[in-house]
Parts: C-alpha cells; sequence; structure tokens
C-alpha cells in the first residue's frame, strides 16, 4: 500500500466507516485521567475573509460533551509552517515492545531521539509512522514517567508481587538516563505500514478478568449484540475494537473456539473519544502452531505482500520487448566477447550480477561489474512501476522468495542467464596488481554470460581444484573461467584487507542455513551458514561499484542522489558497552569503526569475542537510504563500511532503491536534468519508503528462521530433552539474558520463573539459591534456610576488588558458574556458561524458544 498523507484527503485510510461518531469506548484503565474537552468547532480566520472552517480531521470529530482522549490532531498548514520554522520536528517513531506505552521519534534534524511518554503523547501513532513532534519540557515529561512507573510498581507490590517483594525483587529506584528531547505527536503524517495485523480474537477484553464464555445463538440478527476485540501478536500494537458487523455470523456463533485461531485485522479509523483503534475482520489464517499459518502470520505483520501478482501487471508484461531492441545495440557498449560469468547461491533464478576480468597489456587489469538493466524494462508511472515500489524489496523466507517482480522478469527476460544476451549497467575498472583503481568506466552495455556458477564451484577452485560441473561455454574453456576466479580472488584479498585497514567493520551475527524436505517445505536439518572466501571475493567488487556509483551520482546530483548511509551508534550506548567490556578484562577501542575492528580481532577467546559481538550488535543501527540534499555531507557516512559516499546499485532485480539508482544513473549519463521528475523531496520520500520496506523484509526473514528452528526442534522425540551450552550476556536484579551460539539466539530468562528460594544481584554477579528438586524435599531442613541467609547477608557485606581504582584484572574467557553445594548457591556473570533446556513452544503465536537453566547440583 503506497503511504498516505492525512493532507492529500483530509481523511487518510480510516474513514472507511459511515458513522464517524460512535459512541466512546472507556478503557477502566485510564477513564479517570481522560478529561471532558469543549467540542471543536468550526472558526474563521478574521484576517482572511475568504478562509473557510478551520481543518478537522474526521478522526477527531465528536458528539458535543464526549469524553476526549487525545489531543486533535493539527492542521496540516500550521505543521507546514511549524516545520519551516523549526518549531515542530519530523521523524519516525519506534515503540519497544517490552514496554510499548513508551516511544521515541528519531528526527534528522535533531542529534537525539525524542522521548514520547505514554499513549497520550503518541496520540494514536504506531511503530513506524511518520509523524510531527511538539518538542515539551523534557524534565517535566520525565518526572511524570517516572512517578507513573513508580505508581505502577506500587500497585504491582500491592496486589501480585507480595512474595517476590518479600524476597527483595520489587525496586523503585530510577536507573535510566534522561532523554535529551521530549514530546508529542501533534498530526500522524504517513502510516508506517497498512495497519493490518495477526492476533486471536475474544468476546471480552483481554486482561480485564472477565473470562466468561460467548453465548452461542442460533438467530444473531435478534440479539443486541457486543463489541468484540482483537489481541494482536504485535506487542506494540494496542488491542482492537471490532463492531460486530464486522464479523460474520457463523464466527460470532463460534467466538469461544476462535481463542487458538489466527486472523487477520486491518485498522481502519482510531476516533478520538476511544482509548483504541476500531478495526475491520479480513479473514481466518488458521490454527495457533500451524508451521504455514504462522508464516502467512508474520508475512501479515511485517506488512509482506503475499499475493500472486494482478492481471493488470501480466497483460503489461505482454507489452515487454523479448528480444532486444536494434536500437540498444547502437547506443550500448558491446561486451559480449568478454568471458563473464556469474557467481550466486546455489539454485539462485534472479541474476542480477556477473562478473569479467582480463590482464592488459600493462600487467594491469581491467576488471567489470555488470548488473541487469531492470530499469530498461520497469518504466517511471506504469503498473510495474507501482507494483515494485508498493512491495519495495524481494523477501526471502526459509521455504520460498516473495519477489518484487513477476518471475517473467526477476527470472527471464531480466535474469543474467548463462548464454542470453542481456541488457546491463556496468562499472569498468582499471586495477593495478594490488586491486587499486586507476580508472572506472560507467555506462550501459550489453553481455552474453558464460556460465551460473554457485558459490561451492567457485570455492572449489579457489582451494586449488578444478571448476566442477561447466560444460557449455561457447568458446571458452572451463580453464578459462578458473583462471578468472582465481584472478578476482587475488586482487579481492588485497582489496579487503585494504578496506578494512583503512577503517572497515565487520561484525556478522550467526545465519542458520536449513535443509527442507522437499514434499512439505518443513525442516529435517539445520546449520550455521559460513561466509568463504568466493562469498567475500563478491562482496568486495560489489562494494566497489556500489561506491563507485555513488560518488557519479553525488558529483552529478547533490541535492537528489538516492544514497545509503550507516549513522554512528549512539555514543552513550557504545561508551557503556566499553565499561562493561573494560569490566570483563577487555579496552575495546569504541572511538571509530577501525578502533572497535582492531579491538575485535585482538581478542584471542573464541567464546569471549562471539559474546562481546552479539553486546556490540546491539549497539548499532540499521544502515538507511536518504536523499543527499536532505542531510549535511558530513552525515553522508557509512559507519561500517568508512566510505564517505555509498549508495545500492548491484540489486535491481530484487531492491525498488537499486532502481531508482538505475534511473538516476541514466540521467547523469545522458545530461537530463533530474529535477524535473526526481525532486528532492520525492527522493527523500522514496527513501523512507525503502527504508521500512527493507526493514519489514529483514524483521520477516529473521522471524521466519526462528520459526522454522521451532518447528525443526518440535518434531525430535518429546521426551528427549535438548540441553545446550548458553553464555551469560547480561545479569540484572530480575533477569538475566541467556545466548545461544549454536542458533545464534537470545533469550531472558527471569529469576521469578525458576524454582528458586532466592536471590541476590552485586557487584556484576547473580547468586541463584536453588529449591531442592522435588525427590530431595525429604532431605531439606531448616538449616538450609539459614545457610542460604547467612551466605546471601556475606555476599552482601563482600566488596567487589575489580571496582577499586586501577586495579587490572585478567581478561574474563567463557567459564563455568561457581557452585557452592552447601547453599545450592549457582554464581554467574557475563560470559559464564550453563547448560540449558531448550524447549520450543508453539502453543502461542509466534512461537517462540525458551531457554530455562538447569539445576545445577
Amino acid at each position: 500500500m503506497p503511504s498516505i498523507d492525512f493532507d492529500a484527503s483530509g481523511a487518510g485510510p480510516w474513514v472507511n466507516y459511515k458513522d464517524v461518531l460512535d459512541d466512546t469506548v472507556v478503557d477502566d484503565n485510564d477513564v479517570s485521567a481522560a478529561p471532558v474537552r469543549a467540542p471543536q468547532r468550526f472558526s474563521r480566520d478574521p484576517n482572511n475573509r475568504n478562509s473557510g472552517p478551520r481543518w478537522t480531521h474526521p478522526d477527531d470529530q465528536h458528539r458535543p460533551g464526549s469524553r476526549l482522549f487525545f489531543d486533535p490532531f493539527m492542521d496540516p498548514m500550521e505543521v507546514d509552517k511549524g516545520l519551516a520554522n523549526r518549531s515542530l520536528f519530523q521523524g519516525q517513531i519506534r515503540i519497544n515492545p517490552r514496554k510499548a506505552i513508551d516511544a521515541y521519534v528519531t528526527c534528522d534534524q535533531l542529534d537525539a531521539d525524542i522521548f514520547i511518554c505514554g499513549n497520550r503523547a503518541r496520540n494514536r501513532a504506531m511503530d513506524g509512522d511518520t509523524v510531527v513532534i511538539q518538542l515539551l519540557d523534557v524534565e517535566q515529561v520525565w518526572q511524570e514517567r517516572n512517578d507513573r512507573d513508580d505508581a505502577h510498581r506500587a500497585k504491582r507490590k500491592a496486589l501480585k508481587l507480595q512474595e517476590q517483594i518479600a524476597r527483595g525483587e520489587a525496586k523503585s529506584q530510577q536507573d535510566d538516563p534522561m532523554p535529551k528531547f521530549a514530546g508529542k505527536v501533534v498530526r500522524i503524517r504517513d502510516f508506517g505500514s497498512n495497519r493490518t495485523f495477526a492476533g486471536v480474537l475474544s468476546c471480552s477484553m483481554p486482561g480485564n478478568g472477565n473470562n466468561a464464555s460467548y453465548e452461542p445463538m442460533r438467530d444473531v440478527s435478534s440479539v443486541q449484540m457486543p463489541n468484540f476485540w482483537f489481541k494482536p501478536n504485535d506487542r506494540r500494537v494496542p488491542l482492537v475494537l471490532i463492531k460486530h458487523y464486522e464479523l460474520a455470523d457463523n464466527i460470532i456463533v463460534q467466538i469461544d473456539s476462535y481463542k487458538t485461531i489466527l486472523v487477520e485485522v486491518s485498522v481502519v479509523r482510531w476516533p478520538i473519544t476511544s482509548m483504541r483503534p476500531h478495526g475491520r475482520f479480513i479473514q481466518v489464517i488458521g490454527e495457533m502452531g500451524d508451521h504455514f499459518a504462522e508464516q502467512h502470520a508474520l508475512c501479515t505483520e511485517n506488512n509482506i505482500y503475499d499475493a500472486p501478482f494482478d492481471d493488470v501487471i501480466i497483460r503489461s508484461l505482454n507489452k515487454l520487448p523479448k528480444y532486444i531492441p536494434d536500437r540498444e545495440f547502437e547506443v550500448r557498449r558491446d561486451l559480449r566477447h568478454e568471458l563473464v560469468f556469474s557467481i550466486d547461491p546455489e539454485g539462485a533464478k534472479d541474476l542480477d550480477d556477473a562478473l569479467h576480468i582480463k590482464q592488459l597489456d600493462d600487467g594491469e587489469f581491467e576488471v567489470g561489474v555488470h548488473i541487469a538493466d531492470v530499469s530498461f524494462y520497469v518504466q517511471p508511472a506504469t503498473p510495474l512501476d507501482t507494483e515494485a515500489k508498493k512491495r519495495g524489496t524481494t523477501t526471502y523466507l526459509v521455504n520460498r522468495a516473495i519477489p518484487m517482480l513477476p518471475p517473467m522478469l526477476c527470472e527471464t527476460l531480466c535474469s543474467l542467464t548463462p548464454l542470453d544476451d542481456k541488457l546491463t549497467y556496468s562499472v569498468i575498472w582499471r586495477l593495478d596488481a594490488e586491486g587499486q583503481v586507476l580508472d572506472t568506466w560507467i555506462g550501459r552495455t550489453i553481455i552474453r554470460s558464460r556460465a551460473q556458477l554457485s558459490y561451492e564451484q567457485a570455492q572449489a577452485v579457489i582451494d586449488g581444484g578444478s571448476l566442477p560441473g561447466v560444460d557449455d561455454l561457447d568458446d571458452f574453456e572451463p580453464e578459462d573461467v578458473a583462471a578468472c576466479i582465481l584472478g578476482l580472488y587475488k586482487l579481492s584479498t588485497f582489496m579487503r584487507k585494504r578496506r578494512f585497514d583503512d577503517g572497515a567493520l565487520s561484525m556478522r551475527s550467526v545465519k542458520l542455513k536449513f535443509v527442507l524436505d522437499t514434499a512439505s517445505e518443513r525442516p529435517i536439518s539445520v546449520h550455521s551458514w559460513e561466509s568463504k572466501a568466493s562469498n567475500h571475493l563478491i562482496e568486495e567488487f560489489m562494494l566497489l561499484a556500489n561506491m563507485s556509483v555513488a560518488e557519479k551520482l553525488t558529483t552529478t546530483f547533490p541535492e537528489e542522489a538516492l544514497l545509503r548511509r550507516h549513522e554512528l551508534p549512539i555514543e552513550r550506548r557504545m561508551v557503556k558497552f566499553a565499561v562493561v567490556a573494560k569490566s570483563l578484562g577487555y579496552d575495546m577501542d569504541v572511538s571509530s569503526a577501525a578502533g572497535l575492528q582492531a579491538s575485535f580481532d585482538a581478542l584471542e577467546d573464541p567464546g569471549a569475542k562471539e559474546a562481546l559481538l552479539v553486546l556490540a550488535i546491539r549497539m548499532m543501527k540499521r544502515a538507511t537510504y536518504f536523499c543527499s540534499g536532505s542531510l549535511a555531507t558530513e552525515r553522508f557516512l557509512h559507519y561500517a563500511l568508512n566510505a564517505r559516499h555509498y549508495t545500492h546499485f548491484t540489486s535491481p532485480i530484487r531492491r525498488y532503491a537499486d532502481i531508482i539508482v538505475h534511473r538516476q544513473l541514466t540521467a547523469a549519463l545522458t545530461g537530463q536534468d533530474i529535477a524535473e521528475y526526481y525532486n528532492k523531496a520525492l527522493v527523500q520520500r522514496i527513501a523512507v519508503m525503502c527504508n521500512r520496506r527493507k526493514d519489514y523484509a529483514k524483521n520477516a526473514q529473521d522471524q521466519d528462521s526462528l520459526l522454522n528452528l521451532v518447528d525443526l526442534l518440535s518434531q525430535g522425540d518429546p521426551d528427549k530433552l535438548i540441553i545446550e551450552q548458553a553464555t551469560v550476556i547480561h545479569v540484572g536484579d530480575h533477569a538475566m539474558e541467556l545466548y545461544l551460539p549454536k542458533y545464534g539466539e537470545e533469550a531472558r530468562v527471569s529469576m521469578s520463573s525458576l524454582p528458586l528460594r532466592s536471590w541476590l544481584h552485586k557487584d556484576g554477579r547473580l547468586h541463584l539459591f536453588w529449591q531442592r528438586p522435588q525427590q530431595e524435599e525429604q532431605a531439606q531442613t531448616v538449616d538450609d534456610d539459614d545457610a542460604m541467609e547467612l551466605a546471601m547477608q556475606q555476599l552482601s557485606l563482600k566488596d567487589d576488588a575489580s571496582k577499586e581504582a586501577d586495579v587490572s584484572i585478567e581478561p574474563v574467557v567463557l567459564h563455568p558458574p561457581e557452585l557452592d553445594p552447601a547453599t545450592r548457591r549457582q554464581t554467574v556473570r557475563l560470559l559464564t556458561s550453563i547448560d540449558v533446556l531448550v524447549v520450543p513452544d508453539k502453543t502461542k503465536s509466534p512461537p517462540r524458544l525458551h531457554l530455562t537453566p538447569i539445576y545445577p547440583f
């Protein structure tokens, strides 16, 4: 769904209901705090006799005397004026799933995020929306936040946590640092998604204690119907009110049976008189825990357009040329005589990049990267372009790909298949023997790939073997291709070393590779994917091509170029990471990407290195697209690559951003004025859209990987326990966080969920006092509790020697926990390795892995 600005229609996508003035929906927890405001009236500007009624969003209309839960959205003209004079700021809102009541907004004009306290200040915005913010007094807002959290803790103390409080669990102090900015949402400028979610239906509001079953009826038409509720899987999304007329009669009479049925619901409006958004029922997805129903649900949650291409798109394909027009041979550089080949994952169909190399007479090298010219087929303002923009990117799930373009394009017309003439964009360099760029040529070309190789085939050559499985190469031999692979590999090793010497950073997390059953498409085995020299070869030349094109666009279109940057990590987070690493005996230089990479390279213990890498990745932001004219040039830097200018040019079959870059490159090469059809404002909107689609695809792929892992681990013998080694990567007052290296998964373990008599967190260590197992309960005596209390007193009084000034400690490596059988005390800290029970759980949606520490005595 394309982005929608409230200003465009004055209504947005929520005005699908005719009854704008629905009755107030009362939330029991918030009604006392909601003010009764005077009804909003139209007014005219006395200085302008032609002024019309004041703008009012349809969701802000209400009956006189209604209770209003939010501020009305600001008039669009006032918003534009405020953004121009910087009394208002615009950015994307994000909500923490662990504490969904608060949010933050990232704004390019400010050097820190804006804190949004509570639901009212968020003003009906959802995660990912582009919002307009009015700044507030940060100290006052932060005090309100602390008072609210303290009141919530007090309520929990009084009602639910007496046992935990007696053991010292509850704590009221506020440790989080106060943010630099605070504000409130005055307008939602653009929806971050199509607001369609997966979850379950209920006849009563979840969490209000009313679990009474719905009385089934034979004739629903003669009964006063209640409202229904939708509980989304995504914790960042509030409960959604479903009017009874939105549900079919057969669902209403069987509503109790839908407690474990996943359904799809779309938010259509959110009245100012309701604490909850109103939704429309879309469809039943399937049984909770079913593999394919859960995959459908995660695609829904991440706004992945998992649908066949419609007839309009299919008909438009028939109009595309099936053969290269004669004119293209006249205007393009003909490279069909070169030995060009591709290297891709085994079985790949969307081949959008290929390479060639040849040694010149003076000993230098010519290397070309050739990219499918998708922009030749996907023209602006066509149905194909609209569809590609809507999808944004190809999403790669474990069992299938959800393409951005129809198969006829991405697998046939555009794909650089062997022995077919193809239209391409090429970047050709003249390189010296160590891969230094001496000259660069960029232009439109025609190529004829000779071979489609897999990474495994290329790796076999790099490892010293022959090239396996290659037959028809036209007038070339397999030995010719093998020599080219070795030549590219040799250059890439120089380029990679120089890139990291110059300050690049590599931070790769564990990536799982599944083997599927061909019939059921369900996983049957899994292993960690390993990046090899053949992957590095392709990576280096693709990075160089992207950088070369970025330099060209930035020079030609300094205000309109679509670029990509990786922001510097937030300083306070990196300093906190350095302090944590220092407490473990590791000096981590966080002043730059080069310093951080050098620090990781110096780590000798692989377990400690992997755990610290997990912590460091948490500090990083995701790379984003942007328009060059929207930011100061000093903010163009790609932190991880240490590149001044970078973009995405090499994958137009699967990324819409690359298609835009190709169009801009065409304009740059032909001398067109790009501002006529891709001005700064439009390019920035496209950048925001591409960022969203890329984030959605990445999140869906990660969730699908976990879904398949849970499915695989659930297939074993239910009586056989799955026990693995996990690393402690964080300890707190009431919980610890574990990292499972085998699968690259993280989990938070609450102390109250374990069979403990008590626990104590002190000086970076968590002391767990375990209960005896059931079979040993007879042996438990009063002396056990006395010994535990004495041990806790001694631990509380003990000082940590490492906290003294100028005391150096030996680097901590992965180590077993400290055990005291007399008190059944287990002590863990960062980098402690413990045995955990891995429990795949398909009873909830989405499925998840539980990691439970095992009784150590």
